[in-house]
């Protein structure tokens, strides 16, 4: 079995060469993703010491662009590189660009990774988050439609919220059982960047990183799939598919 451990806020003067970056909003209210938090500097670059931490929750709103170096942060990292499909990669560093944020009246700058304009959920790690509740959570629900056996699926249910996602899941069967359920989350006005962030963040709330599960992430030119295997053997596959006016993040569940 490997092993994987998500590596968080390592950062590096290097870029990866992927499409999954773009340049953030000048001015954007977003939130914390990252479980210890993101460091503050005084300036944009990593040779400063941080100055202050933004803890995981919390809204900080981005007041412009900053120059510097380039940042990346190395958002994932395998436990036993010597044993390494072809096809993906030993550890992932997700381009930045740095952001200057207000924090308690003062300019502080980091680089614009581990923030959603969507509030993180409550983090437990454990295997019992659930998308949809956590959708529910974040936003009313507006108009919902539900689809029943047909010759492509068994059922399919179809949710609009308020803040302007929809989600849609999908039951493929057997009908007579549970085998290939699909989640398809659409994220108005988030970036690739954004929502593969977002996607390995719900990989460690199912508690995929935990010990006995696996993680990979396979890159190509579409840019990056991440595979969770479960120790029981249950699969969980993720892909991001850029739309017009946001993203489209696609979880395919086979148990």
């Amino acid at each position: 079995m490997l092993y994987i451990t998500a590596v968080y806020l390592l950062f590096s003067g290097y870029l990866s060469t992927d499409a999954y970056v773009s340049a953030p909003d000048s001015v954007r209210t977003t939130y914390v993703w990252h479980t210890e938090g993101i460091p503050l500097y005084p300036s944009p670059s990593q040779l400063t010491h941080p100055v202050g931490q933004l803890t995981y929750g919390e809204e900080v709103t981005i007041t412009g662009i900053a120059g510097g170096e380039a940042a990346g942060a190395k958002i994932y990292a395998h436990a036993q590189i010597d044993e390494m499909p072809d096809g993906y990669v030993k550890e992932y560093v997700l381009p930045a660009h740095w952001v200057k944020v207000e924090h308690e009246g003062t300019t502080r700058y980091v680089p614009d990774t581990y923030r959603s304009g969507f509030r993180a959920p409550g983090h437990t790690g454990d295997g019992t988050f659930i998308l949809q509740d956590y959708l529910q959570w974040l936003s009313a629900v507006t108009a919902e439609a539900h689809e029943g056996q047909t010759g492509a699926f068994c059922s399919r249910s179809i949710l609009h919220f308020e803040n302007g996602i929809t989600y849609t899941f999908t039951d493929f069967g057997p009908c007579e059982q549970c085998g290939h359920g699909q989640q398809q989350l659409y994220l108005p006005t988030a970036n690739k960047t954004e929502a593969l962030m977002m996607a390995l963040h719900f990989f460690e709330c199912y508690g995929l990183f935990s010990a006995g599960n696996t993680v990979l992430i396979k890159q190509n030119s579409e840019g990056v799939e991440l595979e969770g295997v479960m120790e029981y053997g249950q699969t969980v596959m993720m892909r991001i598919e850029q739309q017009e006016n946001g993203v489209l993040l696609i979880e395919d569940m086979y148990l």
